[in-house]
């Protein structure tokens, strides 16, 4: 606020983007041992490609990514590491077997939300070379990402903290359908123009606030009652 009404003299943006980003690698430190290892104990006898060492690289790719785009975000050093970044955080991915979570929407909606940080990386180096706005990477680290994740293990921690079976309903898939939905709008109003750039907009908004209101109207009775199992916590 000091920025934007000219008391100092900084980019108003860049405390707002560099804490985006600092969740971000939070997302990605935790993200790296919890989502293989809840794909693992979902799907009994599933073969992934986990190397420890390669996950430390790319741990210090997104690191200096950010970085190089907080401090030199005009660059075309920073558009190739942060897109070599993209494809380095999805080959990662791909090591978790996404695609064999089909059935498992509880397991399925952090892959999709994982999906959006390689993709964020690559749109931040198509932003440096001046291709696409950096709102664009900006909102896939913080719509589909970020959101998803949130989505995702508010939904699940809720369920085995109440002493419930971990397992994923209709209101649920479609709680993690809308938030993945409303970063795909926001995407496609991004390209609209006039009139059809607000309609998109108002509409990703909708999707956003209904898939944390149908959470709040399931989750909000079973949280603030006791566990079925009488356990404690």
């Amino acid at each position: 606020y000091m920025s934007a009404y000219g008391h100092i003299s900084i980019d108003s943006n860049a405390p707002l983007i560099s804490s985006l980003f600092l969740i971000v690698m939070i997302e990605i430190m935790i993200g790296g041992r919890v989502i293989p290892s809840f794909t693992a104990n979902a799907i009994v006898g599933i073969k992934q490609f986990r190397n420890k060492s390669f996950a430390t690289v790319v741990l210090a790719f997104s690191a200096t990514s950010f970085l190089l785009w907080i401090f030199f975000s005009v660059s075309v050093v920073t558009a190739l590491i942060c897109i070599l970044t993209g494809v380095l955080q999805f080959i990662l991915l791909l090591g978790w077997k996404p695609l064999a979570t089909r059935s498992k929407p509880i397991v399925w909606i952090l892959h999709a939300a994982y999906f959006w940080i390689p993709l964020g990386f690559i749109l931040l180096g198509f932003s440096s070379f001046g291709l696409v706005s950096m709102y664009i990477a900006l909102h896939a680290f913080g719509i589909g990402a970020t959101g998803g994740l949130i989505i995702g293990m508010i939904t699940r921690t809720a369920m085995g903290h109440t002493g419930r079976l971990i397992k994923a309903g209709a209101i649920e898939v479609s709680c993690y359908v809308l938030v993945q939905v409303t970063a795909v709008i926001w995407m496609v109003a991004h390209l609209t123009v006039g009139v059809w750039f607000h309609f998109t907009i108002g509409l990703a908004g909708i999707c956003w606030c209904l898939a944390f209101i149908l959470y709040i109207y399931k989750y909000f009775p079973w949280l603030t009652k006791p566990r079925l199992d009488g356990q404690p916590g």
